[in-house]
């Protein structure tokens, strides 16, 4: 009888091991999804800022060529 105890005891621990790791695993996957969305999100951000930046920087130069040939 203690044996079959024991058994039944080792079936319910590798179950709940066996669940709780495919609970890790759906986490890990909603974890990367959100940051690879994130990374997107910060990378259109810099993209726009890089863009507003070449855009002033090519204004400023031509008024710099402009106010040297006056």
């Amino acid at each position: 009888m203690e044996l079959e105890d024991c058994k039944r005891e080792v079936v319910r621990e590798r179950t709940r091991l066996i669940e709780q790791e495919e609970l890790l695993k759906q986490r890990m996957k909603r974890t990367s999804k959100g940051k690879e969305r994130a990374r997107s999100d910060d990378s259109s951000h810099f993209h726009e800022r890089y863009k507003e930046a070449v855009e002033e920087k090519k204004g400023s130069s031509n008024l710099t060529k402009r106010q040297g040939t006056y």
